[in-house]
């Protein structure tokens, strides 16, 4: 990486403290990074650390008990025999993408853990999907490549001493080690992070 000024430091750092760099130039920048450079490493921790309270600083909204009930009523009648349907690229279809309750395919991730991929962003470089884990289920230990957000819909998790229940919302900071995450009556929940 050619030698940056100082405001191009900060427009990159801060860019990919929110995820927002393109693959390749984000690429780049970890290389800049993994080369040692001290300046632009301290200022993307302080990016990280305001990118960090971003997600603790809306007030807290309860949902209506009307849309919740509608939600877990359609994910309960999920049908599982239709034919699987992919997520579709944001540039071929700017105006909308729907994915109905019983469409999509369920993917096995581990025993007792499925994933529904919903929407492949390559404009962000992010992919959205939900993660059903059947009750007694457990992730394993894994390390976030990049910013990935989480959004509790039905159930509860733990991971380590911390607790997410329905509507819930967590976000995961690049290169942060997560503890496995367990259930014990299930739950339901969407991810987006970077496509990798």
């Amino acid at each position: 990486m050619k030698h940056l000024s100082e405001q191009e430091t900060h427009d990159l750092a801060s860019a990919y403290a929110l995820g927002a760099l393109a693959q390749p130039d984000a690429e780049s920048f970890e290389q800049h990074l993994a080369d040692g450079c001290d300046v632009c490493r301290e200022l993307l921790r302080d990016f990280e650390a305001v990118v960090g309270e971003m997600g603790f600083s809306a007030p807290g909204v309860t949902p209506s008990p009307n849309v919740r009930e509608r939600l877990m009523r359609a994910i309960r009648n999920e049908k599982t025999d239709r034919s699987p349907v992919k997520a579709v690229p944001y540039q071929s279809t700017p105006q909308s993408v729907t994915i109905r309750a019983e469409e999509g395919q369920w993917t096995p991730l581990c025993e007792g853990v499925a994933t529904k991929q919903l929407f492949l962003d390559q404009v962000r470089n992010t992919v959205s999907f939900l993660i059903k884990m059947s009750p007694g289920s457990e992730i394993p230990n894994h390390h976030h490549f990049g910013i990935e957000e989480c959004m509790m819909i039905e159930g509860e998790v733990f991971s380590g001493d911390e607790t997410l229940r329905a509507g819930d919302y967590q976000v995961n900071m690049a290169g942060t080690i997560h503890e496995s995450i367990g259930t014990v009556n299930g739950a339901l929940f969407m991810i987006i992070r970077p496509q990798q």
